[in-house]
This record gives C-alpha cells, structure tokens and sequence, in this order.
C-alpha cells in the first residue's frame, strides 16, 4: 500500500487488517485492510495482546477451531480496538468512539449468548453447522 498511515500519516505503509488471522493462521477478512505504519500495525497486534484477543496461542492448535459465532465477536471486538484507536486520533469524529462502544457491546452480547448457548446445551459445539468452511 503506498497511503500514508491512517494514524500518523507516516508514508511505506503497509496494509493492516484489523479483524487479523484467525486460528488457522489465515485471515478472518483477506479484503479488509487499511494503510497502517510499523509502528501502529505492532500498536494494533500490543492492544490485541492486552485484551488477549490476539489468538496466537490458539493459533498453535489448530484443532481448536472457533465457531461462526466466536469469530464474528472476534471480529467485532478487534475492529472495537481500532475504531478506539482511530477515535483517539480524530476526535472530532465522535462517530468513531461511538462505532467502537458499539462493536464492543455486540461481542459482548454475543459472548453472553455463547454462555447461555454453552448452559443449555454444551452439545451444540460438536455440530457442525455451528463450523461453517472459513474464508
């Protein structure tokens, strides 16, 4: 990508995804990604890390695959962070940190629903309509 850095403007950017690889190591969103430096990419994968969301312990047992409904909170709850971190750089967007609140919530709602689904029925993880083909 030759944009500058959606942060800091900085140019020989390369393109970030911010919903990243899931645990098969292959990208949740290939065609999502945006201009983003050195430096902010390795920002981004540091917030991952912190709110362990990055997944590259899972990533090293591929047998623990994530169901459609953990990778969609997955991919909201990173695109959460960098909306927040955008909402950080722009703050006369409040739509930014309005959209990242958003995300957030709904990965919430989700996980509560995996809870429940978890409660009422801990089977419904070995079907296999719950693990559509990924990509």
């Amino acid at each position: 990508m030759t944009s500058g850095c959606l942060w800091c403007g900085a140019g020989g950017c390369r393109g970030h995804h911010p919903t990243g690889r899931g645990p098969d190591g292959r990208y949740l969103d290939p065609d999502l990604k945006f201009p983003g430096c050195h430096d902010h990419h390795e920002l981004s994968h540091d917030d991952w890390r912190t709110l362990e969301i990055d997944d590259s312990e899972r990533a090293q047992e591929p047998e623990q695959r994530l169901c459609f409904i953990e990778r969609v909170a997955l991919r909201l709850r990173r695109l959460a962070v960098t909306a927040g971190r955008l909402a950080e750089t722009y703050p006369q967007a409040k739509w930014l940190a309005a959209g990242a609140r958003a995300l957030k919530r709904w990965a919430d709602e989700l996980a509560c629903f995996i809870v429940a689904l978890d409660r009422r029925d801990p089977a419904w993880r070995s079907d296999p309509a719950f693990y559509p083909a990924e990509g």
